[in-house]
């Protein structure tokens, strides 16, 4: 049965944390300065920052290190989290548990980048005693965020229903924009003054809106969740074989289209994880732009999102989550496809705002669409877990493959445009057979 109350300022709260914080400011963060760190000093990277001067290739691989944890832990987590019984709740307990160690290890990353000497610079093997305490931290960065992307991403679907959950999604999105510009406008003028500064004003928000969290949101209980509201297909185990077994038991028309937005959300993200690891890479590359300047058309891609967010949720509720994203998907496609053909710096900016538009119509609805693609909200975490899989499975292999064809073409960042035009309209086509997922009516 379908909640008919919204509760949106616990909503807030949880984007507040997990898009606002980590996807907001602590991704923005990693995406824009980890792949200069690591590829800095190679002398086929025609930017002049210090770094262990990794190939894309290489960084490639590293890059994806994140999401192939988050692959394999999304389906323990998720399961974990719907039968959890905790006097605190299902989800936060992981929340609080994870986050504060991700943000603490990243503020530890610019000060091992900072011991790298300018005239070491991209000797890897003379920096490897350097290159190992920084690997592993970022291990911590990404590990702790693998384990809490499922429970954060449940709690808002848990609180908010069906007929709210593509608004959650958009308001998410506002939150992570005004977050992630705000503080990395900041960021980026302190990075200016001391690389370090930035790091360190992401851990101080981020322990701060998790305390707030912790003491405000209350969650559902596991102690309440009655045995009516247990899962069909639940097994006792944990992990892919329990995900397989409660999407098995739902009809079969669900299960089309549970298959089709899995195909769909890993292609999506595919497509958008080569934006997100290379385009500071190609910012620098092609366009010549400075160090701190290389994030800018990710904070530019993020205001667009912002904007686009709400009249995207709009339009689902109007024409329907699928045609809402297949508009979203054939715009991405053409767009993409544009700034290919026209590496144009008068062109660059208004068509990444062109693309990161035409994303929004997608993104904002394709989580739920596979959500509620589920007959019920019985299996929230399960089915979070599910688009998580999808999702971290497209940002492994995007950037990991991406990398070897930028390689491969020497040392051409625009490539990442050519592949994200093809692997959309790819996404395009997989919605096609796609029957449920729209909102669904209350109980």
């Amino acid at each position: 049965m379908e909640r008919q109350k919204t509760n949106w300022w616990q909503i807030v709260l949880v984007l507040l944390i997990g898009a606002g914080a980590v996807d907001g400011f602590m991704w923005f963060l990693y995406n824009t300065y980890i792949p200069l760190y690591l590829q800095g000093g190679n002398p086929n990277f025609q930017a002049d920052v210090v770094g262990f001067g990794l190939t894309p290739r290489s960084v490639g691989l590293i890059l994806v290190l994140d999401n192939i944890a988050a692959f394999l832990l999304a389906p323990v987590i998720g399961a974990i989290s719907d039968g959890y019984r905790g006097k605190l709740g299902r989800r936060m307990p992981f929340v609080v548990a994870t986050v504060p160690l991700a943000a603490l290890a990243l503020a530890v990353v610019p000060f091992i980048y900072r011991a790298i000497p300018a005239e070491a610079s991209g000797n890897f093997m003379q920096l490897l005693p350097l290159f190992i305490p920084f690997f592993l931290t970022l291990m911590l960065v990404l590990v702790p965020l693998a384990i809490a992307r499922t429970p954060i991403d449940a709690l808002v679907y848990d609180l908010a229903p069906s007929k709210d959950r593509s608004n959650a999604r958009s308001l998410g999105i506002v939150l992570a924009t005004l977050l992630s510009i705000g503080l990395g406008i900041g960021g980026g003028m302190l990075y200016d003054i001391n690389v370090v500064l930035p790091f360190l004003l992401c851990l101080v928000v981020t322990i701060i809106l998790t305390v707030i969290g912790y003491f405000t949101i209350k969650e559902c209980k596991g102690s309440e969740i009655t045995s009516e509201n247990e899962p069909a297909g639940q097994s006792g185990e944990t992990g892919l074989r329990h995900t397989m077994a409660v999407v098995r038991a739902m009809p079969a028309e669900n299960k089309r289209s549970i298959f089709f937005m899995t195909i769909n959300i890993f292609l999506g993200m595919f497509g958008f994880s080569l934006i997100q690891a290379f385009i500071s890479s190609y910012n620098m590359t092609v366009m010549g732009a400075t160090q701190a300047q290389a994030g800018l058309p990710f904070l530019i891609a993020g205001a667009t999102l912002m904007v686009f967010s709400f009249p995207a949720a709009l339009l689902a509720n109007r024409i329907g989550r699928r045609r809402t994203m297949l508009i979203g998907c054939a715009g991405w496609a053409v767009s993409a496809l544009a700034i290919f053909l026209f590496p144009s710096k008068a062109l660059f900016i208004p068509l990444i705002i062109v693309v990161a538009a035409f994303y929004t119509f997608w993104f904002v609805n394709s989580f739920v669409m596979l959500i509620d693609a589920a007959p019920d909200d019985k299996t929230i975490g399960t089915m979070t877990a599910l688009t998580s899989m999808a999702n971290m499975a497209g940002m492994s292999i995007g950037p990991a493959l991406t990398g070897f064809l930028i390689e491969a073409s020497g040392y051409n960042y625009g490539m990442i445009f050519l592949m994200q035009a093809l692997v959309i309209t790819l996404a395009f086509f997989s919605l096609l057979p796609v029957s449920k997922g729209e909102i669904r009516s209350l109980a």
